[in-house]
């Protein structure tokens, strides 16, 4: 960090096109910290967990692939439509081909309702 750097570009050097430069570059820069802009990123709490969370529903067509945990709260699982669910023997979570993760429900076994978004009411 904070090393100043000089490069320099020659007339020597020759473009693809075999052009040359008029004149030689040099350049002089300096490393340092990265400094951030922005907003800071917001803390989501368990919801950080889900690659989809929605409060109404979540519909697929039979092709898509969705990588992590999908929920919907307050919604019921009967809203989380287009999928081929298979309930957990625990009734806590389902399971779909489409998804390579979790498929989580308010109206599934606890600890869902706390787990599926903090509940997003």
């Amino acid at each position: 960090m904070n090393t100043l750097y000089i490069a320099t570009i020659s007339k020597a050097v020759k473009t693809s096109a075999g052009g040359v430069p008029r004149n030689q570059f040099v350049l002089h820069f300096t490393t340092g910290e990265r400094i951030l802009t922005g907003p800071l990123p917001v803390s989501l709490g368990t919801a950080g967990n889900f690659a989809i969370l929605a409060k109404s529903g979540i519909d697929t067509v039979p092709a898509s692939v969705i990588t992590g945990n999908i929920g919907v709260s307050p919604a019921a699982l009967a809203y989380v439509t287009g999928f081929s669910l298979t309930a957990d023997a625990s009734n806590v979570f389902s399971t779909a081909s489409q998804v390579t993760g979790k498929v989580y429900a308010a109206n599934l076994a606890v600890p869902t309702p706390g787990t599926s978004a903090d509940r997003l009411s």
